[in-house]
C-alpha cells in the first residue's frame, strides 16, 4: 500500500543527507507539486528554501516539480509536518480531507504531525 507520508519522509531525509543528481531540469521555487497522469495537482509541499525543494525534486519519482507559483488553491486540505532532524516544518496540501488523512495516518520515523488535517 502506498504511504505518502513515509515516501515524503524518506525523500526529505535523502535530500538533506545527499545532493542528488537530477535526471530532469530542476524546477524553480519552493512548492513541490505532485501531479497525476492528467497533469492535475493532487499534493504539494511547501519547503522553506528553493534549494531544499530542488534537492527533494531531484530524487522524487513521478510527475513532481518545484515551482514558484503555488497550486495550493486547487487543493482542499492541508496539514503541517515536522521533520526531526533537522527541525523543519513543511506544509502539505492535499486534494481533499480523505487524501490528507490517508497520507498522514502512519508517520515515518522522525516525522510528526505538527498540525493535523484541516479543510481549507
Amino acid at each position: 500500500m502506498f504511504r505518502p507520508s513515509i515516501l515524503i519522509a524518506a525523500t526529505i531525509t535523502a535530500a538533506l543527507a545527499t545532493v542528488g543528481c537530477a535526471t530532469k531540469p530542476a524546477g524553480e521555487g519552493t512548492h513541490l507539486v505532485y501531479r497525476n497522469s492528467a497533469g492535475v495537482p493532487y499534493m504539494q509541499f511547501d519547503y522553506p528554501t528553493a534549494d531544499l525543494c530542488r534537492r527533494t525534486e531531484a530524487i522524487a519519482t513521478g510527475d513532481v516539480r518545484c515551482q514558484a507559483v503555488s497550486a495550493a488553491a486547487q487543493l482542499k486540505a492541508r496539514a503541517t509536518l515536522r521533520y526531526e532532524p533537522p527541525g523543519i516544518e513543511v506544509v502539505g496540501h492535499y486534494s481533499d480531507m480523505p487524501a490528507c488523512t490517508k497520507a498522514n495516518s502512519s508517520m515515518a520515523l522522525g516525522v510528526k504531525l505538527a498540525g493535523g488535517c484541516a479543510a481549507k
